[in-house]
């Protein structure tokens, strides 16, 4: 089949760039001029029939320009993102019953194109979706943007800038970022690039512009005719694929999968598929939120494994006596940027795993966001390094490699595991197989976590819970210190009580508690109110001065000033944080007396929504204790505890939310998880943290987590975000 037309220029544009670096820059042309003024001369008389000149056309002469700044613009249609999943389930839910369009997720920087009467008028970021900044004087050092086009009424296309993969991996060799350290990926170096301010150096850097979208212009019905148009008028197109009926789970899978093999093929850089609905009309009548429009869906490739090695594991002592484990690992690239620690939760987690030092790990980015051990290479060394013990490091690498023939040897029958050996042959494999059995936990505890706190040194103790999780007994086992006056617990419990959500005092970081209590004017909370008396020596210390004293101390008579939910925050009874201590202060009126009159009478904490049996312990062994009851009411005493607002209570009553029970799950834009539970008490209503039979509404927000099934088989209502709002009168 003869290739398109438009297609034939946009290939001879570039090949004659191509030959005009290698005339210009290498000196070494491949052609010779008469070939190439031969080229040249088809592409101009290309330009001339079609009426379309890309902008990196040879056939201008017009330089590359400079700016001295970027101007911003703003976006008369918002520039949204989609909502995120990796579920195939989820696309399948969300096709419905429409045609629906698959496309490559591109991995780069969204870019915005406004053509006027066939020229090309604009070129900007997405910036945030309302404002991006001008990138214009760049067009011309970008691939795959056309300057002049045949179609004279207004068009906007989108579309993303982005690096071939196999062009990153030549640039990145001599390029280096603002840090002086090459690129971690191409979609940062296109992202930096198209926002250069001199042209020519953004020519350097082999940026290609794809369109996915047109915004505005042609009066077709379906987003793949559009797309189809833009074909013909020079742009080379994002792959996609347009269904005609309702797809299986297993089309859209094979789809999925033919998507990723042709960008593999093309060197197009992906981190995932779209979906959208094709209909035009359907997909306005889908609407937005504040972060994304709700006719498509980002589908989001699993996250990739990294293999590293686990070094050793740091044990760091919490506020609670908790001693919480954290891989450190060599470090691998992931998403860009480098990852070296990831926590192992509890011991539980360390030996389902099989962890021990020098394995080989499997870590992930979760979401992109949280670093994640997912599996141990090595799981079944585990009972051999745990009877043979410690190894010194210099042999630890052979160690391992023995090891690993031994348990891939055993494996296959090779050892009964007490003692007898099919033959002599096999005993030579087995050396550490005898009586794996014994002694196994005893020398775990020695070669895996440490039998004295890493702080303190006081004996460490296994602490040990059950819970049944979907009609199954969970066994987690946790390390503790118990000493009370461990110095790394003492100064969690201080960053606790200075933090935003308790106390809120700025200023008191935690590397200026720790040189406090080391000099040893902090000895308990009342201290941080008393620390005029050594103003004279703070003022002296390396940081500080007199204008830092004075922001510190008044920062510390303003939070003598707060509330019934910080100050109960602040006292840090274990799981009081900002959902239990907004109920207790909404069921005890704000009242500190109230609530303490309320513990003194041995009250039932599990009648409140969301309080079990655990927290209603937690809170009466709490005041059981003498210091904690110290603390209570001396505090106090300093404090100005604030009123709610009654009123506005009073108000909230005449909603439809005002009584009931909500949760969230997912993100809720622009909200911070804080920040809905807030919107949700400023309701009347209780913000919970579950989701139970006592539950009224889910709110389902992006990324949405296991409460989403959960409310689906109670039967709980699951609103959007946009459907919450819209109850709330907004």
């Amino acid at each position: 089949m003869a290739q398109p037309i438009h297609e034939n220029l946009r290939e001879l544009t570039d090949q004659l760039n191509r030959y005009r670096n290698e005339y210009y820059n290498q000196n070494a042309p491949s052609v010779s001029d008469e070939v190439y003024d031969r080229l040249f001369d088809e592409l101009a008389e290309l330009e001339c029939t079609l009426g379309i000149r890309m902008t990196n056309s040879p056939t201008q002469t017009v330089g590359y320009p400079v700016v001295s700044k970027l101007d911003k613009t703003t976006h008369a249609i918002p520039l949204l993102s989609l909502e995120k999943t990796k579920s195939v389930e989820d696309l399948c839910a969300f096709m419905g019953d429409q045609q629906i369009m698959l496309m490559l997720k591109l991995d780069g920087l969204t870019v915005k194109l406004t053509y006027e009467n066939g020229y090309l008028v604009e070129a900007a970021t997405r910036g945030d979706g309302e404002e991006g900044e001008i990138i214009t004087h760049n067009v011309r050092a970008i691939s795959g943007i056309p300057s002049e086009i045949p179609y004279q009424d207004r068009l906007v296309v989108t579309g993303e800038a982005h690096i071939r993969s196999s062009d990153f991996e030549t640039l990145r060799a001599s390029l280096m970022d603002s840090n002086g350290k090459p690129y971690k990926n191409g979609r940062n170096l296109a992202a930096g690039s198209v926002r250069l301010l001199d042209a020519a150096a953004c020519k350097e850097r082999q940026v290609t512009f794809m369109p996915f979208g047109v915004l505005e212009g042609f009066e077709d019905t379906t987003k793949s005719k559009k797309l189809h148009r833009l074909g013909e008028l020079g742009f080379h197109v994002c792959k996609y694929m347009v269904s005609n009926r309702r797809l299986t789970q297993k089309e859209l899978e094979d789809g999925i999968q033919m998507l990723k093999e042709y960008a593999n093929a093309n060197n197009i850089p992906i981190d995932g598929v779209v979906m959208t609905y094709n209909d035009i009309a359907y997909s306005q009548s889908c609407g937005r939120t504040g972060h994304h429009y709700k006719d498509g869906k980002a589908f989001k490739f699993e996250d990739d494994l990294f293999e590293s090695r686990l070094r050793y594991i740091e044990w760091t002592p919490t506020r609670s006596g908790e001693i919480a484990p954290v891989a450190i690992f060599d470090p691998v690239e992931i998403d860009g940027c480098e990852v070296s620690r990831a926590s192992l939760h509890n011991l539980t987690f360390i030996e389902e795993l099989g962890l021990v030092p020098g394995c080989r790990l499997l870590v992930s980015k979760r979401n992109m966001i949280i670093p994640h051990v997912e599996e141990n290479l090595d799981r079944g060394l585990f009972p051999f390094i745990c009877n043979f013990g410690k190894v010194p490091s210099k042999f630890q690498e052979q160690w391992l490699e023995y090891m690993r023939e031994c348990a891939t040897h055993c494996s296959n029958g090779a050892c009964d595991g007490d003692d007898q050996h099919k033959n002599e042959q096999d005993t030579k494999h087995c050396t550490f197989c005898v009586k794996k059995k014994a002694r196994s936990m005893e020398l775990l505890q020695e070669n895996v976590y440490p039998a004295g706190c890493p702080c303190c040194g006081h004996p460490t103790r296994v602490h040990t819970t059950r819970a049944i999780v979907a009609g199954v007994e969970r066994i987690t086992k946790t390390l503790f210190c118990d000493n009370p006056t461990c110095e790394m617990q003492r100064l969690r419990q201080f960053v606790h009580f200075v933090s935003k959500k308790a106390m809120d005092i700025e200023g008191l970081s935690e590397a200026t508690l720790e040189k406090l209590i080391g000099c040893g004017w902090l000895h308990d909370f009342m201290d941080i109110y008393y620390l005029d008396a050594h103003q004279a020596e703070i003022v002296r210390m390396e940081g500080f001065g007199e204008k830092s004293w004075q922001q510190l101390w008044d920062a510390i008579q303003k939070s003598r000033s707060t509330t019934f939910e910080r100050y109960l925050i602040a006292m840090d009874i274990p799981m009081i944080g900002n959902t239990a201590s907004k109920a207790l202060c909404r069921q005890f009126g704000g009242s500190l007396d109230a609530f303490e009159d309320a513990v003194n009478h041995l009250y039932d904490f599990t009648q409140l929504p969301d309080f079990g049996e655990t927290l209603n312990d937690n809170i009466h062994r709490w005041f059981e204790e003498e210091e904690n009851r110290y603390l209570w009411e001396e505090l106090q005493k300093m404090m100005n505890i604030e009123k709610p607002n009654v009123n506005a209570v009073k108000e909230s009553q005449d909603n439809p939310f005002a009584g009931l029970t909500i949760v969230v799950t997912g993100k809720v834009e622009p909200y911070t998880r804080d920040g809905i539970n807030a919107k949700i008490e400023s309701l009347g209503a209780h913000a919970g943290g579950s989701v139970s039979k006592n539950t009224n509404y889910l709110i389902c927000g992006e990324n949405a987590g296991s409460k989403l099934s959960r409310a689906r088989e109670l039967n709980v209502p699951v609103l959007t975000p946009a459907e919450f709002f819209r109850m709330a009168g907004e």
